[in-house]
């Protein structure tokens, strides 16, 4: 993660049995420690697939630096942020819009 700049880490509270906002900034806390210094973390706590999508989206366009993504939730929460990953793509592919690994 040495080439890492900037962390969204989009949690949904709504997934599951529901999680409590303070238990997300106690995960943030212990991510943000294993990061290299001067990245930035920015902690998301959404309720629904459609929040998790625009936090993405917005991130995204927020920055060009290095970037990681870190989702918790269900496959609502993951197939939202994919979502605002694509968003903006041409149909059909990342092609000159996105570099992504899993």
């Amino acid at each position: 993660m040495g080439s890492v700049e900037r962390v969204a880490f989009i949690v949904n509270q709504a997934s599951g049995v529901g999680h409590e906002a303070a238990l997300a900034s106690q995960l943030a806390a212990k991510l943000q420690a294993g990061l290299p210094a001067g990245a930035s973390l920015n902690l998301e706590c959404v309720s629904d697939h459609s929040a998790a999508r625009s936090a993405a989206a917005s991130f995204l366009r927020a920055g060009d630096a290095a970037a990681l993504m870190v989702v918790g939730g269900g496959g609502g929460t993951l197939r939202g942020v994919i979502e605002g990953v694509c968003e903006g793509c041409p149909p059909g592919g990342w092609s000159g819009c996105v570099t992504a690994r899993t």
